[in-house]
């Protein structure tokens, strides 16, 4: 290999593909979440069904959960700051009106506004839709997605991670607008005997019916999740080997790289029916989207792709 070649190839090998600090805060607040209901409930995370208005689109939840007679679908949220609905305002009267001074004059719990004070004390906001509807909106979709589930009462209900925000303004344990930590209080709030009877047989086959992402596990350990669009790799000329580029029948591709100055990354392919290939290759992607967006990853900066068991 020409020295290009090789200083190519370490350029290439070291552009990966990197998520930004408000998704890696927002994940670790997830996985926090997932150690403490893994544990004691059965569980879904991350799945996804069909956009009921755009078909190109996808709906996610964070976590679906049994626990004491009842499903719970649960978003999570990491903030930092101060939560709380957004205000409707209206001009003061006389002349501070003129000059733009409003009076709060009540609440719209449609959305929310996260206010954030820096190290420096400025402050800034930003606003969101309300996650709860957000909630409620996937449960609606989800009973016409599955429609064995259309008569299942399906109870909502947003997390905050506890630590680094303030959501008393909006907090409510009717509602279901808590904090973590409050969990196991709120599952005890809804619960009619106080027992953790086993999920109904034909509730966990229908669930586990729900597809999830893809994942993309880089070199340096990051996870992307999202839907795998394509994939392709250029072949060595004597790897004259029969391979079905049918998606849906792979279950994980794991890459290995000799050493970064390598002209071939190494590719065990394992398909659901647990046979596997091993091939050279010499170049290589794959496309994975998520909520619009589509993300090439160059199988030199991969280390494994595991596929959804339940695809889309």
């Amino acid at each position: 290999m020409s020295f290009v070649k090789k200083f190519l190839r370490i350029l290439q090998a070291t552009r990966n593909i990197s998520l930004d600090g408000a998704s890696l805060y927002g994940m670790s607040g997830e996985t926090e979440v997932q150690s403490i209901l893994e544990e004691d409930y059965f569980c879904l995370f991350n799945r996804i069904i069909p956009h009921p208005k755009f078909s190109d689109r996808v709906i996610e939840i964070d976590a679906i959960v049994w626990a004491y007679g009842n499903i719970f679908c649960i978003e999570v949220k990491n903030y930092v700051g101060e939560v709380e609905f957004k205000a409707i305002t209206q001009p003061k009267k006389g002349i501070l009106g003129w000059l733009g001074f409003t009076d709060i004059v009540g609440r719209d719990t449609s959305h929310i506004v996260k206010t954030k004070t820096t190290n420096r004390g400025n402050s800034y906001s930003e606003e969101f839709k309300n996650p709860l509807n957000k909630t409620k909106y996937f449960i609606s979709s989800l009973k016409n997605y599955n429609l064995s589930l259309k008569n299942k009462y399906f109870i909502p209900l947003v997390l905050f991670i506890d630590g680094e925000v303030d959501i008393n303004n909006i907090h409510s344990i009717h509602d279901g607008i808590i904090y973590a930590s409050e969990i196991e209080k709120f599952f005890l709030s809804k619960s009619n005997s106080g027992i953790q009877n086993p999920i109904p047989y034909w509730l966990k086959k229908e669930l586990l019916k729900l597809p999830t992402w893809d994942k993309v596990i880089t070199r340096t350990s990051q996870v992307h999740y999202g839907i795998l669009n394509d994939l392709q790799f250029i072949s060595l000329p004597n790897e004259n080997k029969e391979i079905s580029f049918d998606l849906k029948k792979i279950a994980q591709i794991k890459v290995v790289r000799e050493d970064i100055f390598s002209e071939v990354d190494l590719l065990t392919i394992i398909y659901k029916d647990k046979t596997k290939i091993n091939l050279k290759i010499l170049n290589g992607f794959i496309i994975l989207g998520r909520f619009g967006k589509n993300d090439k990853h160059l199988f030199r900066n991969i280390k494994e792709i595991v596929f959804s068991e339940n695809s889309l």
